[in-house]
């Protein structure tokens, strides 16, 4: 009831800009982290109090940080005003919330406070896949690799198509030391998404943790 209760009307161009925002910024490439922040933008500039424009700002500075495209303290600070912003204009969003998270785990490096904040976003709705893909990923690095697996496997049942998931599904299954179970999982990453940075490298990694150099 307090989700519906603040539920407002939709400016469609908003929405369709912060898609295409999504789009991009899921592609993680600096043109698109670029790209992506355009998108945001327009569509704040459609409809500034728009909550998800601001949770993909947040997500935009976080990869910058991430990547090393921006410095740490812009790039921080920016992302945390950012879902700091999207929170007070809806605090039921799951997104929000996520954004928060990211931004406590990847740029506070506060593992309490990240840890609190993706359990709220995936409260408010369990079916969000990339909460779950992201949180998965966040287990990877608390060190509890099988609550990481159950949440990146939701992830690919929800979105079977995202090639993202199939690389964390990858990089947890290294983690846990299956190497033919990481690999296999690569393979559908790159089958979805051919330049896959992130399941090429775990790749790499399987082959020199199997011994398999002349596969790199």
């Amino acid at each position: 009831q307090a989700h519906l209760a603040k539920v407002r009307s939709v400016n469609p161009e908003a929405h369709e800009a912060y898609l295409q925002g999504t789009y991009h910024w899921m592609k993680l490439t600096p043109g698109d982290i670029d790209t992506a922040q355009r998108y945001f933008e327009l569509a704040l500039a459609k409809d500034p109090e728009y909550a998800p424009a601001y949770e993909g700002l947040a997500q935009v500075w976080v990869a910058r940080q991430s990547r090393g495209i921006t410095l740490p303290q812009v790039a921080g600070s920016n992302a945390k005003q950012a879902a700091l912003r999207a929170l007070t204009l809806n605090d039921t969003s799951s997104e929000a919330h996520a954004a928060l998270a990211m931004v406590k785990g990847e740029v506070d490096w506060d593992w309490t406070g990240a840890d609190a904040e993706w359990k709220q976003a995936l409260e408010l709705d369990p079916n969000f896949a990339s909460a779950n893909a992201f949180y998965a990923k966040y287990l990877v690095i608390v060190g509890r690799l099988d609550e990481a697996l159950r949440h990146v496997r939701r992830a690919i049942e929800l979105d079977p198509f995202n090639a993202r998931f199939h690389s964390t599904h990858a990089m947890v299954l290294y983690c846990k030391r299956w190497y033919d179970e990481s690999l296999a999982a690569t393979d559908a990453a790159l089958s979805l998404l051919p330049d896959d940075a992130g399941a090429e490298g775990i790749q790499q990694y399987v082959y020199i943790a199997k011994g398999m150099h002349d596969e790199q």
